[in-house]
């Protein structure tokens, strides 16, 4: 019997005829336009008494939808107006309202999404048609009360997230030492703020946590921000120097150009933000890595084009499913995809400087599992 799972029906499908029969079935082979017309969706638009206006195969019909009825819409006009009235509230600069519930019914065809909305000194308590809008806006409004709730500490932590004189100048490569300091801020705003709270006591013992760890969670993520910037500052500088000691052999020059290129792309500009915390602290040694291999690889092109070819698979297997990534692929594929992508980082330590050794067990082997579970999902 195929698992219950909130997870596309392709992710799930792929997941269970892999375990159950073995067949490992990428998600981009599912395409709807081979299946048979009695096997497609079938659509049905119906009414508030749930009467049929219109079904279809083809789910455009969405998109057609029949003229509605004045009255009906005026109808539920007048309970929209009656509940914003109700539970609509504005100026709000401390949690003094009652739990907020995610979802209230209007009438038995009607339901409508409280969400707390963000303002510039205050939050608003708004009601959404739509469950995802109410969401987005709730988690920005709820970030939006705690930085209220805490902003004298706020305005102490951004005078401690100051970058210190030495690093000042190897920030260079991420906007110089404000931006820097600012994307720390933030990180730390989303770390402890961006919250899907409902109630007061959940809000207020929150607040307790974060009043406890906030000064030194932000020391620590100082701490981490300056391991990397001194990493990346150190192997920019290493890989130049290897490439201008061999600067007669076109391979080697190859190398660290590549080498260069692909530092950057594993710590971008905005690599505070982007990354979680923990995994910062493992951002130097894949760039001590990638010094051993330029050193290595100058000295044996041969040997590092041997090794790339275990790699290059893998690159193209990120590369190949960045897009979809990108552009809206669910979360569980979001989430299996940005593990792979640090496996592949620590097969890289394994394979080209094996002493630094890795954080988890990594192997062909593990890494080709990882990689089609990737590509089954959507």
């Amino acid at each position: 019997e195929m698992e219950k799972s909130s997870d596309p029906l392709i992710s799930t499908l792929g997941r269970f005829i892999y375990k159950r029969f073995g067949v490992d079935i990428p998600a981009a082979e599912w395409a709807d336009s081979h299946i048979p017309e009695h096997l497609q969706m079938r659509v049905s638009i119906r009414d508030h008494r749930n009467r049929e206006l219109k079904s279809a195969r083809d789910a455009s019909i969405l998109s057609r939808l029949p003229k509605i009825d004045t009255r009906q819409t005026e109808k539920q006009s007048n309970v929209w107006r009656k509940a914003k009235a109700q539970w609509e509230k504005q100026s709000i600069v401390s949690w003094d309202f009652k739990t907020l519930p995610e979802t209230v019914s209007l009438s038995p065809n009607i339901a409508a999404f409280p969400a707390l909305s963000p303002g510039e000194n205050s939050v608003d308590i708004r009601l959404f048609k739509n469950r995802r809008e109410a969401l987005e806006s709730h988690q920005e409004g709820v970030k939006k009360l705690f930085m209220i709730h805490f902003r004298k500490e706020l305005k102490l932590l951004k005078k401690d997230l100051k970058t210190p004189a030495h690093l000042s100048s190897k920030t260079v490569d991420f906007g110089g030492p404000r931006s820097v300091e600012n994307a720390m801020f933030d990180t730390l705003i989303t770390h402890f703020f961006d919250r899907n709270i409902r109630n007061e006591t959940v809000f207020n013992d929150t607040a307790g946590v974060v009043a406890h760890e906030i000064f030194h969670k932000g020391r620590h993520l100082m701490e981490l921000t300056g391991q990397v910037l001194s990493a990346y500052h150190h192997a920019t500088q290493f890989i130049h120097q290897v490439a201008i000691k061999n600067k007669s052999g076109i391979s080697a020059a190859g190398i660290c150009k590549n080498l260069l290129v692909e530092m950057g792309a594993l710590v971008p500009r905005d690599f505070v933000e982007r990354y979680a915390m923990e995994r910062l602290a493992h951002l130097p040694r894949y760039l001590r890595a990638l010094e051993i291999r330029a050193e290595r690889g100058a000295y044996n092109p041969n040997k590092d084009r041997e090794k790339e070819t275990l790699i290059a698979p893998l690159k193209e297997a990120l590369k190949r499913n960045l897009p979809d990534i990108i552009s809206g692929a669910s979360p569980e594929k979001r989430r299996v995809f940005e593990e792979f992508f640090w496996m592949v980082e620590e097969y890289k330590v394994s394979v080209f400087a094996q002493e630094l050794k890795t954080q988890v067990p990594v192997s062909a082997k593990r890494l080709d599992e990882k990689m089609r579970e990737v590509e089954r999902m959507v």
